[in-house]
């Protein structure tokens, strides 16, 4: 209600963290031979999906690690996502979509688009302005660590 409320008197609202979509073509899950049983592997789940902050997401990640070893690469990358997510939350940004060559952001509050584009040209990236949407263009050479690129442009710009 609230949000429907927002946007028929025109005002922004902000995103949930949890609502953000992102999609940067990596496989991002625990996999079944990390932790093998499904009750445990649906709980951690739960407790990355709704985490609010890093302090939390790291405090999981710890316990993961301490009671299975070490973390495959699809399941850092799952804490990574939703690390991404709380970050994209304070900007807005309603989805994040990746190919091998750009990332695309699409963004429900313009006024916070200013605050993440300056960060962006900072960091001398080639980005392109398309109405509600930032493409940052020739990712292709963060080909590894697009979640990286990612935390850390939205770290730097909060």
């Amino acid at each position: 209600l609230e949000q429907a409320t927002q946007k028929a008197t025109g005002e922004n609202h902000t995103v949930s963290s949890s609502q953000i979509e992102i999609d940067l073509g990596l496989t991002a899950k625990i996999s079944e031979t990390y932790i093998k049983d499904f009750s445990k592997r649906l709980n951690y789940y739960r407790l990355i999906s709704c985490s609010e902050n890093k302090e939390t997401l790291d405090d999981i990640k710890k316990e993961i690690e301490d009671y299975y070893g070490l973390m495959p690469k699809s399941t850092i990358l799952l804490i990574a996502q939703r690390k991404i997510q709380q970050l994209a939350s304070q900007f807005s940004i309603k989805s994040i979509r990746s190919d091998k060559k750009s990332l695309q952001m699409t963004i429900t509050d313009h006024s916070l688009m200013l605050t993440l584009l300056k960060k962006l040209h900072q960091m001398k990236l080639n980005i392109r302005l398309l109405d509600t949407k930032i493409k940052i263009l020739d990712i292709d050479q963060y080909e590894n660590c697009v979640t990286e690129l990612l935390c850390n442009v939205l770290e730097k710009a909060c």
